[in-house]
């Protein structure tokens, strides 16, 4: 048996799998702030006829580290990069970066050296002004991690309690990505290190000891332990978990479809092509800041079924990004979105009177607005569960009121598609592949999962002129994708034949004399090192290894002497098991 569990930032919800089959689901509401409150209620639902004894696995998704980066609430980090010349870096990093002079070429060659002494003083310095963590990068570490490696160290030794590396991130070329990866890495390991110990305790209250594991954002698993070295990868989870659960389900159309995750706060978009999910070219953007974390391309718009409904001056209806509390059909103070479905017919929950009362409170609003006449403030005295409605109100200009409120939230979630296609669109071309390949993605179809989808999907669906599939297991498809995300880990190698020398900047290896000089003796090596971290990340499964890039070009050394330069970069094969229908 294994266990999925999403930890959205309205609701956490719950699968029980046993061998693919849905032995149990639950749904409650996320705790902020009591984590453990939440999670315990969900798998005393979801346990409540399972043998605890039986699991065998635990995997989790969750949206606290996505919002703990998008609002800015990252820990104080210390960024220390070797730019090398020709290139200001001043605005490239979410901090004002600490840079040190030093030059590595891009044959790897360390051109000049940093100063480790006056590094080390100045590091003890900013230490002394507050203990908190570091990152460092350096350009073309990914040829020669050395003096990155020598930063970090300098960096540990001074007494900063965590540091990233960029390289050990990502084996890839790009040192503005890798550095901002770093960045995160480091400012939001407290946040998921509280989350995991809040996540683990509630296990051990329920006397659960599988294995627990957590969904990365490109769709992978690792074990919780590997990625407390790297949660800047938990980043977009929640994203990642609609995504897998979609595949899971299977049924996804082979035509260009758009898939949206609709929860209580907010709605995420991806786009598919014959029936896989696009991918972030070069890796997802944090907070407007290119990363190298690899993930999924989403688009987010702050519309749920909980969105806080407000009319503007101009007279037109405000749905979210705000989120004030349930629905007032589930015992919220303020009117939401999920309420104005209820009055216009299209969803069925929660207590009906009180989304009318909510709802028949908004039109009075709006004709207190065109009249000029005193507002009507809305919700509660004190709290009382009371509302504050002035007049009779014609049922029909309520329903009128909650369709235009879904309209305005249909139109939003419209603009967000509009974005991601554009977005799509507009991909730079870097291969002759891409020319030949080349084509303008255009919706043809729909498919929504959340607990808001099969209200709200349709809508948008008829306004896009397009088919529509909401899956009946919708409401929990991200639980379910976190419970059959396959386990999963990469690694980069870059190779130069003349030198004989094979770098793997994820392992921080520098090899010399290592006898390759074909991509197909390269390949056998890398296969090697990426079963080698697997076992030293814990991972029990036998990787499907998968050839993500490779590039394969003739250099001559020295002038005179052909040889070759390779990058290789592998990964055990993402993917979900098995869902089986009952």
């Amino acid at each position: 048996m294994k266990i999925g569990i999403d930890v959205g930032g309205t609701f956490t919800d719950a699968v029980v799998l046993d061998k693919g089959h849905m032995r149990a689901f639950a749904k409650r509401r996320t705790t902020h702030g009591q984590i453990m409150d939440g999670l315990l209620a969900v798998l005393d639902a979801v346990c409540k006829d399972v043998p605890v004894e039986q699991i065998e696995k635990v995997t989790l998704s969750t949206t606290i580290v996505t919002n703990v980066v998008i609002e800015g609430k990252e820990e104080q980090t210390d960024l220390y990069v070797i730019p090398g010349p020709g290139r200001n870096v001043e605005e490239a990093f979410p901090v004002k970066p600490i840079q040190i002079p030093g030059y590595t070429d891009h044959q790897g060659r360390v051109v000049a050296y940093f100063n480790r002494k006056e590094v080390k003083a100045l590091m003890k310095q900013e230490v002394q002004a507050g203990h908190r963590p570091a990152a460092v990068s350096a350009k073309f570490a990914i040829r020669n991690p050395s003096e990155e490696q020598a930063l970090s160290d300098l960096a540990k030794q001074s007494g900063y309690r965590l540091v990233s590396e960029g390289t050990k991130l990502s084996g890839a070329l790009h040192f503005p990505r890798r550095t901002v990866s770093a960045y995160f890495n480091s400012a939001v390991q407290t946040t998921f290190s509280d989350f995991v110990k809040g996540v683990q305790d509630a296990l051990k209250a329920r006397h659960i000891e599988a294995p627990l594991y957590m969904l990365k954002a490109d769709g992978g698993s690792l074990p919780i332990g590997a990625l407390t070295q790297m949660p800047v990868e938990a980043v977009f989870t929640g994203s990642a978990a609609s995504v897998l659960g979609m595949k899971a389900l299977g049924g996804m159309p082979t035509s260009m479809a758009v898939a949206l995750d609709m929860g209580g706060t907010t709605t995420d978009i991806s786009l598919w092509k014959e029936g896989q999910p696009i991918r972030a070219r070069g890796g997802v953007t944090i907070r407007d800041y290119p990363s190298a974390v690899q993930s999924f391309q989403v688009e987010s718009v702050g519309i749920g079924g909980e969105s806080y409904v407000s009319l503007r001056k101009d007279g037109t209806w405000q749905v979210g990004p705000e989120r004030r509390g349930p629905s007032m059909a589930l015992g919220g103070e303020s009117p939401t979105l999920g309420d104005a479905l209820i009055v216009a017919g299209y969803a069925d929950f929660g207590d009906k009177e009180w989304a009318w009362q909510g709802l028949t409170q908004l039109t009075v609003l709006m004709g207190t607005f065109s009249t000029n006449k005193q507002r009507v403030e809305l919700g509660q005295a004190k709290g009382q569960k009371q509302a504050v409605i002035t007049k009779q109100v014609d049922k029909d200009k309520v329903e009128q009121v909650a369709k235009a409120i879904i309209e305005a939230a249909v139109d939003t979630i419209q603009e967000g598609i509009r974005r991601a296609v554009t977005r799509e669109n507009k991909r730079a071309v870097y291969t002759v592949q891409d020319i030949v390949e080349a084509h303008r993605f255009k919706p043809e179809s729909l498919v929504g999962v959340g607990g808001t989808a099969g209200a709200l999907a349709p809508l948008v669906a008829k306004a896009m002129h397009i088919s529509v599939l909401t899956p009946k297991e919708a409401p929990v498809a991200n639980a379910i994708g976190a419970a059959l995300a396959k386990e999963t880990v990469q690694v980069s190698l870059y190779c130069h034949t003349g030198k004989q020398e094979l770098t793997v900047p994820e392992l921080g290896l520098q090899e010399s004399n290592v006898g390759i000089y074909s991509m197909a003796e390269l390949l056998a090596k890398g296969q090697g090192y990426l079963q080698d971290l697997a076992k030293q990340m814990g991972i029990q499964e036998n990787l499907i290894v998968e050839v993500v890039a490779k590039e394969d070009f003739p250099v001559l050394d020295g002038g005179y002497r052909e040889c070759r330069i390779m990058n290789l970069h592998l990964q055990g094969k993402a993917g979900v098991d098995t869902y089986v229908r009952d």
